[in-house]
């Protein structure tokens, strides 16, 4: 995996920012070892944007995994897709004040760490 860099939130946003990642599975830390053979990635897509004035990341990942069927215990493909959209904050009064109804994600001194 690539070095982790750290960039500004609001130079994201204001450019409309859309990083593309593939992460194998076993690099998840906490990752259910009975989900990750067979060399899967996940695709995970983070699109930058501006909400009420806030920062705003909007998250999709994509996989395919490997699971063992429970009825009858024979392989069995699970594919999860999944997006969601947070507010990014600075500190924890800013997330006070966040608009009702949104997640927030806190990025201290307005920096993400990719």
């Amino acid at each position: 995996m690539p070095a982790s860099k750290l960039r500004d939130v609001r130079k994201l946003a204001d450019s409309r920012a859309v990083f593309e990642l593939d992460i194998p599975l076993e690099e998840l830390p906490d990752f259910p070892v009975e989900f990750s053979s067979g060399g899967a990635q996940v695709h995970v897509r983070v699109s930058f944007g501006r909400e009420q004035g806030f920062p705003v990341a909007e998250v999709g990942l994509q996989v395919g995994l490997a699971a063992t069927c429970q009825r009858c215990l024979e392989p069995m493909a699970v594919r999860v897709d999944s997006t969601s959209r947070v507010l990014i904050v600075e500190s924890e009064q800013e997330a006070e004040s966040a608009p009702a109804g949104w997640e927030t994600f806190l990025a201290p001194e307005g920096r993400l760490d990719f």
